[in-house]
């Protein structure tokens, strides 16, 4: 018998871009219907920033089985640096960039955002030219903890200013690796956190909240201003 006559097994990767573009056309289905939505004032529709972002994540599930990739990692990368970064800039959209007096709100997001997303074009076009990396198994411990202190960041920052809140965000993400040692993230957070008040509060003249003025904001609890 020859070798050209045993059976392979079959790959996976068929089924793979199936559930990947069928998830994708999901997202995509999603971000489209909580639009309409929001043009129509439904109910719990989707912040816009949110349906872009699941937009972009749409696109990066569908695009791969359509196009050979050399790097997925670097692909899958460039997109969700993409996504973080589209909420950022579709988020901020209402916000002025400059005021009469200098730097407005919407310059830090939006030009945050576009370093981002230009960074993310680069590892995207990265992956169509240059072999890299597969994608490896993810860690559900490093999603959980990075994403969570950018959510506690994000709850905690008007209420508790930055001097809570840089520090709080910084310690959580650094759970995402198990070998963390609490005090040297500590000292590495309150320095971030002096050096960023020093940056855009002092030197930019941002209105950001530095110090704490009331608790956060929990479903049927009172806030306790200070």
């Amino acid at each position: 018998m020859s070798s050209s006559s045993v059976q392979q097994p079959p790959s996976g990767g068929s089924r793979g871009s199936v559930l990947g573009i069928g998830f994708g056309i999901f997202l995509l289905a999603s971000a489209a219907g909580s639009l309409v939505a929001s043009s129509l004032a439904a109910p719990y529709a989707l912040a816009p920033s949110v349906a872009a972002a699941m937009i972009v994540g749409g696109l990066g599930f569908i695009v791969p089985s359509f196009i050979s990739l050399k790097g997925p990692q670097d692909f899958a990368a460039g997109i969700f640096i993409i996504c973080i970064a589209t909420v950022g800039i579709v988020g901020s959209l209402g916000l002025n960039y400059t005021t009469s007096t200098g730097v407005g709100p919407g310059m830090m997001p939006k030009s945050t955002g576009t370093i981002l997303v230009a960074l993310g074009l680069v590892l995207i076009i990265n992956s169509l030219f240059r072999r890299g990396q597969g994608l490896d198994r993810w860690s559900i411990r490093g999603l959980v903890f990075v994403l969570g202190s950018a959510l506690v960041f994000a709850w905690t920052i008007r209420p508790l200013g930055l001097i809570v809140a840089g520090p709080l965000a910084v310690i959580i993400s650094a759970f995402a690796d198990r070998d963390t040692r609490i005090i040297e993230v500590m000292i590495f957070g309150f320095g971030m956190t002096f050096a960023c008040i020093a940056l855009f509060s002092w030197g930019l003249g941002l209105p950001i909240p530095i110090w704490p003025t009331q608790t956060p904001a929990v479903p049927y609890l009172p806030t306790i201003k200070f």
